[in-house]
């Protein structure tokens, strides 16, 4: 009896081993698990981990491998000196993924291509956190990004930006971590998380913004941070721009305009701009979307 039950957990083990195998060859390695760490601040969730190196090729689509560094600030950037230098101006970048620079080189993403064309004196810090949205961005600003004394504040605005956060609860827990190392409770999270993205939440966009079952307004809080956005800019002496894709909210547009933060339309981006089953920008869109930041704001004299 002794001998069959461990023949059946030896081939148990084994059938598991080749099964791990072979869904390794086939999701991408993911390394959340060395992205994020648990935020001290309730609001933020999450904070990207400091001192990080690792290749990234997505969680449950594959996307190009990319050189993911973040600095001892906690930046997918380089080190940035506090007190601001003499004779520097700083542009901060807000966002999420896209701003992070989901699938591509840290030089290819927007937020440093645009400090070159900014021009002599200017240098760019990147606040981008995969996942967050507006509230979380304009908090990230406040706690984090007002130490750097911003002479700008750029805004990359998406539709998601109205969206909840995603949850932190996991983050740092022993699930999170098997999550990150074993390929095949990656592929059952997976599942679950598509599972769930189907079913939890039924979203309405309408005349009031997008509203969930469960009566989260995200419009409402979106435009609650751009005012709180405007506030700090009135207080610390920033200029703000915010690019956006995302036009279809009259609403998000009008409310902007009354806090007196400037918003510009970016071209849509197109499918071939983006990475293949995936949707973020490839290089090429991160550079287009940079060139017309900057001729923007050049016209708006924030340069």
């Amino acid at each position: 009896m002794r001998s069959r039950l461990l023949a059946v957990a030896v081939g148990l083990l084994v059938a598991l081993l080749i099964a791990e195998v072979a869904v390794r060859r086939w999701l991408p390695a993911a390394h959340h698990h060395k992205m994020y760490v648990k935020s001290a601040d309730p609001v933020l969730g999450v904070d990207l981990r400091p001192n990080s190196r690792f290749t990234f090729e997505g969680a449950f689509v594959e996307i190009p491998g990319t050189a993911v560094a973040t600095s001892s600030q906690g930046l997918r950037d380089q080190e940035h000196p506090i007190p601001k230098p003499a004779g520097q101006k700083r542009a901060i970048c807000l966002g999420d993924s896209t701003t992070f620079g989901w699938g591509v080189e840290e030089a290819d993403s927007w937020c440093s291509q645009l400090e070159a064309l900014l021009g002599a004196g200017w240098v760019t810090v990147n606040l981008g956190v995969p996942g967050a949205n507006s509230v979380q961005e304009v908090q990230r600003l406040a706690v984090q990004g007002l130490a750097y004394e911003p002479d700008l504040v750029v805004v990359h605005h998406e539709e998601g930006d109205a969206e909840p956060p995603l949850s932190s609860e996991e983050v740092g827990t022993l699930a999170y971590h098997l999550v990150g190392r074993v390929a095949l409770a990656r592929m059952i999270l997976g599942i679950v998380v598509r599972g769930e993205a189907q079913t939890d939440i039924e979203w309405e966009v309408g005349d009031e913004g997008i509203v969930g079952e469960d009566g989260y307004d995200g419009d409402a809080l979106m435009v609650e941070a751009f005012g709180r956005l405007k506030r700090l800019s009135d207080e610390h002496g920033f200029e703000v721009m915010v690019f956006s894709e995302d036009f279809a909210r009259e609403g998000f547009a009008k409310a902007l305009s009354g806090f007196g933060v400037t918003l510009r339309a970016i071209d849509a981006v197109e499918d071939d701009e983006r990475i293949p089953g995936d949707g973020h920008w490839t290089p090429p869109a991160h550079r287009r979307v940079a060139e017309f930041m900057a001729a923007e704001l050049a016209l708006a004299d924030s340069l």
